[in-house]
């Protein structure tokens, strides 16, 4: 049933009928020769309120009003609230995460003139602008305008500071009106000292017409009293200077709707709490305030004389620890308070008390259980236990910062219209809390942002099912930064940006970019508190494994929102934590047994720390939120690197990343980022203009196929919803790409087994990698590369090993790139071996210090080093030029010749062919001690004072060139093999040629080499003899194979007699004559072992004994 209190007026403005009826379809709105109109309505609905459409006479109400004077015309509009219905299923039992993309109301402080107007209801304490219902003037000369604001659709604690636009006015009451309402007016300093005065109704069920409006205006009666409806009536006094503008708006700060607190107060009821004189009940630091309600409970105790159990009573403050109680409003209002005529011994009562609060959790069980705009659930479908929990929790005192201090851990803080459907409510609500509100076993329960400690544990035993996990929530969904609006206080109530969250470790798992989620937290006031919540719910999201499965019964004392430790040994979980987040029976197929299926999120109790440090700073004071709409901020930086894509053909390209760190406004829709080149390769600059390559809202753009070594621009604006740009930011870049050279090689060990050196590194992880170089030194420290000989040339990637003959000395690896560029830097590892097999030193060529091989473009020269050194031909320079310097009038300074180019290319040819004497394998190491020197990096571009510079006063700086050992074999010494470049390990052959080549890149620098040799191994062989007899003559033995030289020898007699004795003779690279005597020197025969070291034995090669020769 609808109930409505119906005023209708004739044309001459008389009250013709006044009554109450059942409405139940649209209110017409009377014809122009109408003899009734409704002229209007005070709604007294119950559940839902129409707005009954004004007359054509509407313009009577303001009588005698000039409406197209200073203070305009005012129509008159009545508060209504439609609600669709209530909740379908109310809520569904699963949870579902807060709805934080809400935008807030920025116009909640504005005064509102319209036909109709949904019922604004505010929890906690807020900042809002009213509905007008009612204005009209008064006096001769229209002095006075009366306006009713309508602040909230029910009753409030207190209307507190008064603003005009945004102007708080600074009021004082010295009087009552005939009902004891203050009457307030300003300040003698105030800019609105006598021309305004303001009246606070409260909106209680029993509230009595204004009487001020009743004295002061005919057409309003004792019968308007807007009962349960909270509003301000506001008497401005006409003054063009105080009110230039016309009517200013005014707003108020409400502390909003009364709330019941299912958390009872105990006390003592004694004759030393309970006055009976004074009618007074004791309830230390109670926090009550006039107004308020009590339910009185007795406990199972015998009830105080004059109160009845059950029954709920209005408070009147007397002190903070003192309290009476009236039966209504009216006699609270007026003090008179029950008569409490007895207290029978010492017992524990209790009080719930219905009063303001700002608790997130008594706040919306205020809307669910309110008949008139809320969803009307009876206690019976509230779990008070749970509600009592979570309400604890929100009062729970966190420390804060900036200033340091504490305040609740959640609070509610804001207003709504019932044009918003109950869920939108209920989630603009649960942001309040970060919690979810889930309708289970035919109760609401409310889990605000905490952690809740687990007390099921669920293992593989319980199992009746597989899992089905998903172990990352989809990109979509993911997010590592937060930013939003939140009610700030300073702010005037209106919206502003709280910090923005971040998190770099996130970012780095998300590929570098910023990903934004935006929560709004429309009913919060305090940034520290939207930091918190939105802390919790970052970390929530990277809390991303969720699984379902079926269980057995165990999991049956499970509910959704509880926590549960799972241990699966399968999965590698150990009392993990997860929250069940849906719940339900079912029927398991293969037996028919009852089993539960539910879905888990994992979680963890670090989602909910939070320390002081976490804070960030808030500007106080008003902040800028509504700009001009041409006023667009551009991103803060432009940020540029470049990097490698390969593709699947193996093709290598290289793109340019943008980075754009966000405006620091919240009114920047999207960017638009251009492009040009400003050089090429070689850094001549190139005509281009700058090119759209994106336009969005991510921060994070590419460019693909720039080019090494050129230089381009970037430069970025932001753009605004109308379609506004802002000024640009810009940044510059020269591409690396290609042309950096790839990273050292990491992780280079190496491991000996026999005569084999197995080494291996971590792979180089750039996409333009070609191979690895290896190299040897015959050093056991302080290798370098330009010093060192190759053992490896190329190992192709993917390959991260490689097997090299093993030695005693330093290896050395460098990574190489497509363009043959290597690391900066060799990594290194010396290796000390005790015994390599059985090697013998077979030969070596030294050519320092006096190089007197043949030359091609090189030459000797003292002057860059103290000893002899092989240089590139043609760099004389100052200290080498002989004569007068003036007399050189073709050469520079510092470059020698007037070209000033050294030889590219040169050749050393060692002075030798090297002979092993025979087609064998031979072990070739070499040594090479070389620096470089750029003639260029001399006296005339060196920069400071001359003295102070350390070095050679020509130069002595790195350069790029090289110096490089080759090597050519032949078993003839006739016909060699091609040069090629030299690299230690076997080789098989009889000559060898060796050759240095000397490179330079752009014809200033040099090597220079004042050390250079090779040395020639082969392995020792052993050949033994056993059981031999030797006849009484001489007995000759010969090699299975010949040495290449004569071998040594080992020689064991088994049957040698007293006084015997034995003579070897004739000992040559192919075998030996020995012969046996005994004491008077005639030929005995014995039996004798033998064993022949030597190095390689010639292969495929008869040896002449006679000629020594092959």
């Amino acid at each position: 049933m609808k109930i409505y209190k119906k005023i209708v007026y004739d044309k001459n403005d008389n009250i013709i009928e006044e009554d109450s009826y059942e409405y139940h379809g649209q209110v017409a709105q009377a014809g122009g020769g109408a003899k009734k109109i409704i002229k209007a309505v005070v709604v007294v609905a119950a559940v839902v309120a129409v707005a009954v459409v004004l007359g054509p006479q509407v313009g009577t109400i303001f009588k005698g009003a000039n409406m197209n004077s200073f203070f305009m015309k005012a129509l008159v509009s009545v508060g209504t609230s439609i609600i669709g219905g209530v909740i379908g299923q109310k809520l569904a039992p699963k949870i579902d995460p807060p709805n934080f993309n809400t935008n807030l109301d920025t116009g909640v402080t504005t005064s509102a003139k319209a036909p109709t107007q949904p019922y604004r209801i505010i929890y906690g304490e807020t900042r809002v602008g009213g509905t007008i219902i009612f204005a009209e003037t008064t006096s001769a000369t229209n002095e006075f305008l009366h306006i009713v604001y309508v602040m909230a659709g029910h009753e409030v604690d207190a209307i507190d500071e008064i603003y005009l636009n945004d102007d708080e006015v600074s009021l004082e009451t010295t009087s009552n009106d005939a009902n004891g309402i203050p009457i307030y007016t300003p300040t003698s300093s105030d800019q609105y000292a006598g021309k305004l005065q303001i009246k606070k109704h409260l909106g209680n069920d029993d509230q009595v017409a204004d009487a001020t409006l009743v004295s002061a205006l005919s057409n309003w009666t004792t019968n308007h009293r807007i009962q349960g409806k909270a509003y301000i009536y506001a008497r401005f006094s006409f003054d063009s200077d105080v009110y230039p503008n016309g009517v200013p708006n005014l707003s108020a700060i409400i502390k909003g709707k009364k709330c019941f607190d299912p958390r009872a107060t105990s006390f003592t009821a004694s004759s030393g709490t309970v006055s009976t004189s004074n009618n007074t009940i004791t309830i230390n630091s109670h926090g009550l305030s006039t107004h308020d309600r009590a339910k009185y409970d007795i406990n199972g105790n015998t009830a105080i004389g004059g109160l009845t159990d059950g029954t709920t009573y209005f408070v009147i403050k007397v002190d903070a620890n003192t309290i009476k109680l009236a039966t209504n409003f009216t006699n609270c209002q007026a003090g008179t308070a029950i008569s409490l005529t007895s207290v029978t011994g010492s017992t524990t009562q209790k009080f719930n008390f219905t009063t303001h609060t700002d608790n997130p959790v008594l706040c919306t069980r205020d809307y669910l259980s309110d008949t008139k705009y809320g969803l009307q659930t009876t206690d019976d479908e509230i779990n008070d236990t749970n509600f009592i929990a979570s309400a604890n929790i929100c009062d729970e005192s966190v420390s804060v910062t900036n200033p340091s201090g504490t305040e609740k851990r959640f609070t509610c803080n804001g207003s709504f219209t019932l044009a918003q459907t109950p869920k939108v409510i209920i989630e603009n609500l649960m942001t309040t809390c970060g919690g979810y509100l889930i309708y289970t076993n035919g109760k609401f329960k409310l889990i605000p942002s905490t952690y809740l400690t687990p007390t099921v544990t669920l293992t593989e035993k319980n199992l009746r099912s597989g899992l089905a996990i998903n172990t990352r929530v989809s990109k979509k969904e993911l997010f590592n930064a937060v930013k939003g609006l939140y009610s700030e206080p300073s702010n005037d109530y209106q919206p502003q940006n709280y910090p923005i969250l971040t998190n770099s470790s996130f970012e780095t798992e998300d590929n570098n970019e910023r990903i934004f989620a935006e929560f709004d937290y429309p009913f919060t006031n305090s940034s520290r508190m939207c930091q918190r919540l939105s802390k919790i719910q970052l970390l929530k999201n990277r809390q991303q494994i969720n699984f379902s499965a079926s269980f057995d019964m165990g999991a049956f004392d499970c509910q959704v929102g509880d926590t549960v430790n799972i241990t699966n040994s399968r999965m590698g979980w150990s009392n993990k934590t997860y929250q069940v987040i849906d719940w339900g029976f079912d029927i398991n197929n293969e037996d028919g047994s009852l089993q539960i299926t539910a879905q888990f999120k994992e979680t963890a109790s670090a989602v909910y720390n939070f320390s002081t440090s976490d804070y960030s700073t808030v500007s106080s004071g008003k902040a800028t939120n509504l700009p001009s709409a041409n006023t667009v901020s551009p991103p803060q930086a432009v940020s540029l690197t470049d990097e490698l894509v390969s593709y699947n053909d193996g093709t290598v390209i290289v793109k340019l990343v943008i980075n754009l760190t966000e405006a620091t406004d919240n009114f920047t829709e999207i960017y638009e980022v251009e492009i040009k080149q400003l050089t090429d390769k070689d850094g001549n600059s190139v005509s281009d203009t700058f090119k759209l390559i994106g336009r969005g809202a991510r921060t994070k753009f590419e460019f693909l196929n720039v080019i090494d070594r050129a230089s381009y621009e970037v430069r970025a604006r932001g753009v605004n919803i109308y379609g506004v740009n802002s000024s640009t930011v810009s940044a510059t870049h020269t591409v690396v790409g290609l042309s950096d050279p790839p990273p050292d090689v990491e992780n280079f060990s190496c491991n000996i087994t026999g005569r084999e050196a197995h080494l291996s590194w971590t792979a180089v992880d750039v996409l333009d990698l070609a191979y690895y170089e290896l190299r040897y030194q015959n050093v056991t420290s302080n290798a370098a590369w330009s010093n060192s000989i190759p053992i490896v040339k190329k190992v192709s990637r993917p390959a991260t090993s490689v097997v090299v003959p093993a030695k005693t000395g330093a290896y050395l690896i460098k990574a190489r790139d497509k363009l043959n560029l290597p690391s900066v830097n060799a990594t290194i590892v010396y290796v000390a071996v005790d015994t390599i097999g059985n090697f013998n030193f077979v030969t070596s060529s030294t050519q320092n210090p006096n190089f007197n091989g043949a030359k091609t473009n090189v030459e000797v020269s003292s002057s860059f080093s103290a000893s002899p050194a092989l240089i590139l031909a043609d760099g004389q320079l100052f200290d080498t030029g002989t004569g007068n310097f003036d007399d050189h009038v073709s050469r520079n300074f510092d470059s020698g010749t007037s070209s000033g180019n050294l030889s590219r290319e040169g050749f050393y040819n060692f002075d030798n062919v090297v002979d092993v004497g025979s087609r064998v394998t031979t072990t070739i190491s070499a040594s090479i001690t070389n620096e470089s020197i750029n003639i260029d990096d001399l006296f005339d571009t060196v920069t400071g004072n001359f003295d102070a510079r350390a070095g050679l006063f020509d130069g002595d700086a790195e350069v790029n060139c090289a110096a490089e050992l080759e090597i050519a074999i032949s078993d003839d010494n006739n016909t060699f093999t091609p040069f090629q470049t030299f690299v230690v390990g076997d080789y098989l052959a009889r000559y060898y040629k060796f050759r240095l080549r000397m490179t330079s890149e752009d014809g200033s620098a040099t090597p220079v080499v004042t050390a250079l040799a090779v040395s020639l191994d082969m392995e020792d062989r052993f050949e033994f003899g056993s059981n031999i007899v030797s006849g009484t003559g001489t007995k000759s033995v010969t090699y299975v194979r010949a040495y290449l030289t004569t071998p040594a020898i080992g020689f064991a007699v088994q049957d040698l007699q007293s006084g015997d004795r034995y003579q070897i003779t004739n000992k040559t690279p192919a075998g030996f004559d020995v012969a046996f005597f005994n004491s008077g020197g005639s030929g005995v025969s014995r039996t004798f072992d033998f064993i022949a070291q030597g190095f390689w034995l010639i292969f495929n090669i008869s040896y002449d004994k006679a000629t020594k020769k092959d």
